[in-house]
């Protein structure tokens, strides 16, 4: 195992790299099934390997293709990943992974989705000391904090020719300050349970979002890294709460149901009860 599969392994609690092939995808499939109370079925699917080289390009360690059940992956591939994206292909047969064009717009959209099949591999994996405080954890990278850079480096046992900091894949001071940005309206939102003022402050972040794109190359590759930071930091307390993945399914599809906005499914059924809060059991629409 060279160390960057070690950092990967790094982050979580359990689990370990493992084989891919169709057996194990499939094995995975029922095992979340159950984890996210959704009727067991055996499920036609696929796996298609691709080079770590091109997943690096790509940004991503791996992903679904949900119109097939194909998992695009590398032969070797932590068991974490496969069950977040097994989550994802689970989400979308029950018609509960929610298409990014859908009312609110992409950013609240992939909180949810993120946030349920982060919180599956939180269940089932768990996340290590080192992300047990994930937005600290990101914060001392965004420093190049020495002790967490030593402890890292360490840990993995990286060559002296490698400087860590330059090679953490998805890190930067960019994406950590949108998870700031976007954490902020989460907190004064847990505060007063404003949705009106939700939808004005997301607007003004999405305003900000549309500017950068200007200044900044591949913005929404900083995006999708924020999205990461919050869905693990939302995974870990909605865990730390009491509360299992089959909760939260559970709260999407109720809400999907009562036609419910994607910003109020984002902020009722996560980040309430994230944060210790009841949440408010939707009525129907009209």
């Amino acid at each position: 195992m060279d160390w960057k599969e070690k950092l990967l392994c790094l982050q979580y609690a359990s689990g370990g790299i493992v084989d891919v092939d169709k057996a194990l995808f499939r094995l995975i499939l029922k095992q979340d099934q159950v984890l996210l109370d959704l009727e067991e079925r055996e499920l036609d699917v696929g796996v298609t390997y691709v080079d770590v080289d091109i997943r690096e390009a790509l940004g991503v360690k791996a992903f679904i293709s949900i119109e097939d059940g194909r998992l695009i992956t590398p032969r070797k591939q932590h068991i974490a990943t496969i069950h977040h994206e097994s989550t994802h292909y689970l989400m979308h047969l029950e018609g509960l992974l929610i298409n990014p064009s859908m009312l609110m717009g992409s950013t609240t959209s992939d909180l949810i989705n993120e946030t349920v099949a982060e919180t599956a591999v939180c269940e089932i994996i768990g996340f290590s000391d080192f992300y047990k405080d994930v937005f600290a954890y990101y914060q001392g990278l965004k420093k190049i904090d020495s002790k967490v850079i030593e402890e890292l480096e360490k840990a993995v046992g990286v060559p002296d020719n490698i400087h860590l900091a330059d090679n953490l894949i998805g890190v930067s001071f960019f994406d950590v300050d949108l998870a700031s940005r976007l954490r902020g309206i989460e907190e004064r939102y847990a505060i007063n349970r404003d949705l009106c003022k939700v939808d004005e402050e997301m607007e003004v972040f999405r305003n900000y979002i549309d500017r950068a794109r200007a200044e900044v190359e591949g913005i929404n590759d900083y995006l999708s890294s924020a999205v990461k930071i919050l869905a693990v930091s939302n995974a870990q307390n909605l865990i730390n709460e009491g509360y299992r993945t089959r909760d939260v399914v559970s709260w999407i599809k109720e809400s999907f149901e009562c036609n419910k906005s994607v910003q109020e499914i984002y902020f009722n059924d996560i980040v309430a009860p994230s944060n210790g809060l009841e949440r408010i059991k939707p009525k129907m629409s009209h």
